[in-house]
C-alpha cells in the first residue's frame, strides 16, 4: 500500500511524503504506483516550472517508493503552490476513492 500524507499548516498545504508500493500488480504494470508517481512527480516538477521556485529552493527527497517535500509556510502559501499542492490532492484523491486498498491518504484538506 502506498501511504501519502500531506503536510498541512493551518489550511495551508506545506508538502508531502509519499512512500512505499501499492503492490496490486496488474501485468508488469502497477496502475496504481504510476499514477501516484506522476501527479506527486508533476507536482514537485510544477513547483519549478509553473510556480517559479528556484531548483535549489524545493527541498526534496525522492528514492524508489518514496517521494517527500516539505516548504516553508512562508513560501507554501503563495496562491500558485498551493493551487499545485491542492490539484494533486484532488488527484490522488480520485485514486483513493476507486482504489483505496491501495492507496491512504492523511492530512491536508479534501476536495
Amino acid at each position: 500500500m502506498i501511504q501519502l500524507d500531506v503536510y498541512d499548516e493551518d489550511a495551508i498545504i506545506t508538502g508531502f511524503k509519499a512512500q512505499g508500493h501499492a503492490g496490486n500488480n496488474q501485468g508488469q504494470y502497477d496502475l496504481v504506483c504510476a499514477a501516484v508517481s506522476i501527479l506527486t512527480q508533476t507536482c514537485v516538477e510544477s513547483l519549478h516550472q509553473v510556480a517559479g521556485l528556484e531548483e535549489k529552493d524545493i527541498p526534496y527527497q525522492m528514492e524508489d517508493g518514496f517521494l517527500s517535500i516539505r516548504l516553508p509556510k512562508a513560501t507554501a502559501e503563495k496562491e500558485t503552490i498551493q493551487i499545485i499542492f491542492r490539484t494533486m490532492v484532488c488527484g490522488l484523491e480520485m485514486i483513493e476513492k476507486t482504489a483505496g486498498s491501495y492507496l491512504k491518504i492523511t492530512g491536508g484538506k479534501k476536495c
